[in-house]
């Protein structure tokens, strides 16, 4: 905390030695602000890919027998089978009922 901060005229190598470190550091800013633009970039196309892709395989499984297709197919046999078995019933009473 003592030190005294005195106004001494910078020598040239100290200069240049500042302008280049100055100069590396936005250049190091510069490529690395164009990185991310190219990584932004990519991840657009990407996502746009996926979207494609998600299109495409909605399309092509739209016509697939999927599981809530089976069940539904399958609450219809049985409520045919249950009016067909009442049918039955029904006839086989009635030819009892003839004899």
């Amino acid at each position: 905390m003592n030190e005294k901060i005195t106004n001494e005229p910078r020598t040239g190598f100290e200069r240049h030695f500042q302008t280049i470190l100055q100069t590396c550091i936005i250049l190091i800013l510069a490529w690395y602000g164009n990185k991310t633009i190219d990584t932004s970039d990519t991840v657009i196309r990407l996502e746009e890919k996926i979207i494609a892709m998600q299109a495409t395989l909605t399309k092509a499984t739209s016509d697939r027998f999927r599981g809530a297709d089976a069940k539904a197919m399958q609450a219809i046999f049985e409520s045919k089978f249950d009016s067909h078995d009442r049918r039955i019933t029904n006839l086989e009473r009635y030819n009892k009922a003839e004899r």
